[in-house]
């Protein structure tokens, strides 16, 4: 899930629920009520994220730490399947065409 916080001079309020309550520019921090909560990490950047974590917890990209792994396998591919489910779910696999060429 996605963390939003605000880091202003009073205050440095972290959720990961979005608020309710919006202005034009974005969520409000419920704990000022002035200040707008900004997305600490883009979207791009969690997803580079996820594939780093799907590489790292890849047992079969390893074959040189076998014997490392060998205890933890079941445990690397759940966390492996669920990284790669992720991915497989989410728009940055799909190119718009309509986006890349206007007319």
């Amino acid at each position: 899930m996605k963390s939003v916080s605000h880091r202003g001079a009073k205050s440095a309020f972290r959720t990961r629920r979005m608020p309710l309550t919006f202005q034009r520019k974005g969520p409000i921090c419920p704990q000022c009520c002035r200040s707008v909560l900004r997305s600490e990490y883009s979207e791009s950047e969690l997803c580079d994220q996820m594939k780093f974590n799907r590489t790292i917890f890849d047992a079969d990209r390893h074959p040189d730490q076998v014997s490392i792994l060998r205890p933890h396998r079941a445990n690397l591919a759940t966390v492996h399947q669920y990284a790669t489910k992720l991915l497989n779910d989410n728009s940055y696999s799909i190119v718009s065409l309509s986006k890349a060429f206007p007319c």
